[in-house]
């Protein structure tokens, strides 16, 4: 016994959901098509075998359009691209649409605004820099001591800049701007306090450089003549009050 469910009238010919068979309705009576019986009869656009949709032939035999499968390496409907999985960041998304790849390379540490922190005791460090500067503040320091600062294993040309007890980054205490790709950079200051700010520049590398950073604790200065001023902060003299009497240790004394 056929057991009709719903009729929908294509043309001549009404199809019963129910029961997958397209009658004739002009009056004749006969059988004219039956979906999912793996023959293309009458009105049907398609027959699989089957009564299942979404598979390219519908229920009602009719042409799907075939679903975008993401994943399968093949390149279907809208699909921008389809790599053969659904992971990001390799150039297909994992929805088979077109994503930027990271670049991956050396990157800036710290700010001029926040420095990244760095205890004296855990030197030596690794650090990078892209083609700006990288920024640290160094921890744990004697205050009268001297100390060489010094930047080694440089991959590229980095310059190096150290500030005392002033996380401005202003007033060069000591630097080293070498000029040679990859040679050690090296300077050596004694500070007065307990904090020395850092500065490594990448500006004249190709795309940043990696290197390692260490401070040594040269101990207080022997007595004697002093420095006076630094290439960053001259000591000021008043041409009025001339004659002066002046000190200078092994380095160097900067008046204006």
């Amino acid at each position: 016994m056929l057991v009709i469910t719903s009729i929908v009238f294509l043309g001549n010919c009404s199809l019963l959901s129910g029961g997958d068979i397209a009658i004739d309705t002009t009056g004749s009576g006969g059988i004219v098509a039956v979906c999912g019986n793996g023959a293309i009869e009458s009105v049907e656009g398609c027959d699989d075998g089957n009564t299942v949709s979404g598979d390219g032939c519908s229920a009602s035999c009719g042409l799907e359009v075939a679903n975008a499968i993401c994943g399968n390496g093949v390149t279907e409907n809208s699909e921008a691209c389809d790599d053969g999985n659904t992971t990001s960041g390799d150039g297909c998304s994992s929805n088979c649409t077109i994503d930027t790849v990271p670049v991956s390379g050396p990157v800036a540490e710290g700010s001029s605004g926040s420095a990244k922190g760095i205890a004296l005791a855990s030197l030596p460090y690794s650090g990078t820099v892209d083609t700006f500067n990288s920024y640290y503040a160094v921890s744990g320091l004697t205050a009268g001591n001297n100390y060489t600062i010094n930047l080694t294993g440089i991959s590229d040309d980095v310059d190096l800049y150290f500030y005392d007890v002033n996380s401005s980054f202003s007033g060069i205490a000591c630097s080293s701007t070498t000029g040679s790709t990859t040679a050690s950079e090296s300077c050596s200051f004694t500070v007065t306090g307990s904090t020395g700010y850092i500065l490594v520049s990448g500006a004249f590398t190709t795309a940043g450089a990696s290197f390692t950073l260490n401070m040594t604790d040269n101990g207080a200065p022997v007595s004697g003549p002093a420095a006076e001023g630094t290439s960053g902060s001259a000591k000021g003299i008043a041409f009025a009050s001339l004659p002066y009497s002046g000190t200078v240790d092994t380095t160097s004394s900067y008046y204006a």
